[in-house]
């Protein structure tokens, strides 16, 4: 028999599965059906059947209890279900419920509810409910969230590496994320899009549920066995750990593109691997992929991006608009939030008030964002019923407002301090530096305004912050809660120049120089430099360092310090510093910093001092530029630019590495063109086309000094006469359809 405990379902899911279990029950040729009704003030009617003799014929009440438990449910029955009874008077009574009754729950239901309860068969408890769904197993199929009440299913999820934006990705947790979603028209399209290309890219703005969705749909796959592979910040590491064989993997990249626009630059230089991936996936067995990203950010990448242009990203997208909520949807996401809440009664009463449900509801500002907000206990706490209405209102009206309100009157000043520290180091960073970073901030704040240092400061801000503003993910890195938050942040500070001075003036570590402050990318540069700053890295660079990763912070280090420091003493220290340099492969992972190496070539092209260390390492920094970089023309013009520039005849140097990287980047080529011929050649002519331009591009790399073939087996294996006569027929029947 079943084993599902329903802990995963609200209130409406329960009445809806126990519905459809009671139709399908009904005998073959039975004129018997019953029906729910949308959420609202029942009158005792969850389930109905209705005849011309008698409008109340069955009715039934339908009670979610399985965490109040059989007194609550009895008492209920009793004291308010019964006066509703009476009123009714059906000739037949049906209760349900979550609860695990006995024989003697049952009875007494029965005694408490006669004389419309007619036999203890009209009353299902848990149990009763597991043992329709084992006779009518087709019923699960319509009710997805029902399957993750199921211990082993549950237990599935908990041991995946799923990431949540909360703090503890538990049972409970699952649970009530679960019984809070409301199913959109989205997820069926999805769940449709995902099974037939393979992959998903699911867009939207803040706060319209992309996360939610993707998690989702995750669920689904961990469900039936599939291993979650969680990409933090590269695709590059999906592609690493995407395995070959028929093992069943599942991949998630939440926000691939980055969360704002200046981080978009984090993926350029990855649009290669990501369409390796996508091919790896498209050609693979029981492989998956899933993306969110916002709609504007995924728009500039693919202007910007001609692989992902070509293999038309687009058609694995899935777009998320407000309005997709229609008021049905709102309703049930607002009730199961409030039910699902751990509010005060009297707050929750505030919720179910008519006037705040439907100022809610009709609201412009309506997003499951804010719903989740203004029913989160850590948003509301110590607020007087009034004090709760007017922040709804508020938070509605105002919704810009919501972390700017919680940020300067529920935080104090260390807390403050704490979630600035962290904006210092982008999106993430683990719990010991980020404590040595703000004791950093405290300092300078007792040193420069008279800060008076509490006991144990770190380390209450943390626990104050957790849950509602940062959390902690399984691999022990300290993040925001929420993007809105980091979005939040990022403007509010943008106006606040002298809190960010304060930031840059306390870093102590090199990645908090770059992930925000002070941007190696751009040749545009938007924040000046406080001398204090100026003087520790002139005057200590080495304590900037981590020790993990010293070539690749000295490389930033040295740009950092040439880009926003323009004094001879700052030229002699960036010398010393690329002089210690042992290997320059950094910029293989690291896109943005080849990119902002490139500035710094041309740049010291006239200074004598560093541009006789640049030429002295020059064919080792162009062979690491350039294989880290994997489209073609890009890779070409640099190596042309450099070869050209600094004087280098490649043809005197060992270039293995380069010409090992120009053939895997031209067979990357070859297997792209080839799957695209294959849907939309309809002449061979095309077949000499692309020999005659691959052959173009072999040449124009061996002109520089290299010695690449052209291997053509992928394209001969083919039978293009064929495939061009199907193609053909295919747009033909298209044509005709």
């Amino acid at each position: 028999m079943s084993e599902y405990d329903f802990s995963t379902m609200n209130s409406t899911d329960l009445e809806t599965l126990v519905c459809d279990l009671l139709n399908a029950q009904q005998p073959i040729g039975s004129i018997i059906k019953y029906k729910t009704f949308k959420e609202g003030k029942d009158k005792g009617i969850d389930l109905l059947y209705s005849t011309t003799s008698n409008f109340y014929e069955h009715v039934g009440q339908v009670k979610h209890y399985y965490r109040s438990g059989y007194d609550n449910l009895i008492s209920k029955l009793k004291n308010t279900e019964l006066e509703k009874i009476k009123v009714l008077n059906p000739s037949k009574y049906i209760v349900a419920t979550s609860v695990d009754l006995s024989v003697d729950n049952s009875r007494k239901i029965l005694a408490a509810l006669s004389p419309y309860i007619k036999n203890l068969n009209d009353i299902y408890g848990k149990k009763d409910l597991n043992r329709l769904i084992s006779t009518y197993p087709h019923v699960l199929d319509s009710h997805f969230k029902l399957w993750f009440s199921n211990t082993s299913v549950l237990q599935k999820l908990i041991n995946s590496n799923l990431e949540f934006r909360s703090v503890d990705f538990n049972e409970y947790q699952i649970k009530k994320r679960l019984s809070i979603y409301v199913e959109t028209p989205s997820f069926s399209k999805a769940r449709h899009i995902l099974k037939e290309n393979k992959y998903i890219v699911i867009t939207g703005e803040p706060g319209v549920g992309k996360t939610t969705l993707a998690e989702m749909l995750a669920y689904e796959y961990i469900k039936d066995d599939y291993k979650l592979i969680y990409v933090y910040d590269s695709i590059r590491d999906a592609d690493q750990i995407l395995s070959s064989d028929n093992k069943k993997q599942i991949i998630y990249f939440d926000d691939f593109l980055g969360t704002n626009e200046m981080e978009i630059n984090k993926s350029r230089g990855s649009d290669t691997f990501l369409n390796k991936v996508l091919r790896r996936v498209k050609n693979g067995v029981n492989k998956y992929l899933i993306f969110t990203t916002r709609k504007h950010i995924l728009n500039m990448a693919i202007l910007e991006s001609e692989n992902l242009r070509r293999f038309n990203l687009l058609t694995g997208e899935t777009v998320l608009h407000l309005d997709e909520y229609n008021f049905d949807i709102k309703k049930q996401l607002l009730m199961n939030h409030i039910e699902t809440s751990e509010l005060q009664e009297e707050l929750r009463s505030v919720l179910y008030s008519k006037d705040v449900f439907n100022f809610i509801l009709n609201h412009k500002h309506y997003a499951p964002r804010s719903v989740e907000y203004i029913t989160s206990k850590e948003s509301v706490s110590n607020k007087s019923p009034n004090e709760f209405k007017e922040f709804i209102k508020e938070s509605f009206n105002n919704p810009k407002e919501i972390w700017k309100h919680a940020y300067s009157f529920q935080l104090n000043e260390d807390d403050r301090l704490l979630l600035n520290t962290l904006l210092s180091f982008g999106d993430d960073i683990d719990d010991d530096r980020l404590e040595l970073a703000f004791e950093a901030r405290v300092k300078y704040e007792i040193d420069n305004n008279n800060k008076i240092r509490g006991m144990h400061a770190y380390r209450n801000a943390y626990n104050r912050l957790l849950g509602g503003f940062i959390y902690t993910t399984q691999d022990q890195k300290i993040r925001f809660i929420n993007p809105s938050l980091l979005d939040f942040l990022l403007n509010h500070l943008k106006s606040d120049r002298v809190e960010v001075f304060k930031i840059a003036s306390s870093v102590i570590y090199v990645d908090q120089l770059t992930k925000r402050l002070f941007s190696l990318y751009t040749s545009k540069i938007k924040e000046s430099m406080p001398d204090l700053l100026k003087h520790r890295l002139l005057s200590s660079y080495e304590s900037f360092l981590t020790g993990h990763d010293d070539d690749n912070e000295l490389i930033i280090l040295a740009l950092v310090i040439f880009k926003y420091i323009k004094t001879e003493e700052a030229e002699n220290i960036v010398y010393n510093i690329l002089h210690k340099i042992e290997d320059w492969n950094q910029f293989y992972s690291n896109y943005e910093l080849g990119v902002a190496f490139q500035e710094f070539m041309e740049e010291v092209r006239d200074n004598d001092v560093l541009n006789n260390l640049v030429e002295e390492k020059i064919v080792e920094i162009i062979t690491n530029l350039i294989i880290a970089d994997w489209d073609f023309h890009n890779a070409l013009k640099l190596l042309s630019n450099l070869t050209t520039k600094y004087k280098v005849d490649l043809s005197d140097h060992h270039t293995t590495q380069l010409e090992d990287h120009f053939n895997e980047i031209i067979q990357d080529f070859i297997s792209n063109e080839v799957e695209f011929l294959k849907d939309f050649i309809y002449d061979e002519s095309e077949i000499y086309e692309l020999t005659t331009k691959l052959e173009s591009m072999v040449d124009s790399i061996n002109d520089l000094g290299l010695s690449v073939d052209l291997d053509l087996k992928q394209i001969n294996s083919e039978d293009w006469y064929e495939i061009v006569l199907l193609n053909g027929i295919r747009r033909q029947m298209e044509k005709d359809d």
